[in-house]
């Protein structure tokens, strides 16, 4: 058996909640931005490079929020296990998201107060569901 560690942003902007709707071995999903770590980067240098190279945008204040801590088998790769780790993070105000990576369809700025879960994969259901009890108003 073999680990992934994957980051993902809750990243916000004017009480919205990016999400994205794309196409990822071979099925349309919507997801947190992220992805996977690579060799040598920290969990918060891989969110801010996932960002960069999906988006064009550096994200500001990114925080530690949740770490999966129950058992996962990736959807996509047999024998994997997947550990997700999740940040919120800013997005910049006065900047539009350019979508640089071809397997993203959409950009979906999801209302907070929109309790309706949009997500696919199972982690990031979870981590909708804490996130929008935790958001105060």
């Amino acid at each position: 058996m073999s680990f992934t560690v994957r980051a993902y942003g809750l990243i916000t902007r004017n009480n919205r909640v990016m999400l994205l709707r794309e196409m990822y071995a071979g099925e349309e999903i919507i997801k947190f931005p992220g992805g996977g770590l690579e060799y040598g980067e920290s969990l918060p240098q891989c969110l801010r490079r996932e960002c960069m190279e999906e988006l064009n945008v550096e994200i500001c204040n990114v925080q530690h929020y949740y770490t999966q801590d129950f058992f996962v088998a990736s959807k996509f790769r047999e024998n994997e296990s997947l550990i997700s780790v999740y940040f919120t993070a800013e997005y910049p105000q006065n900047i539009e998201p350019i979508i640089q990576d071809e397997s993203i369809f959409e950009i979906i700025w999801h209302p907070i107060t929109n309790k309706k879960n949009p997500l696919s994969l199972e982690v990031d259901q979870y981590v909708f569901e804490k996130f929008i009890s935790d958001f105060t108003f």
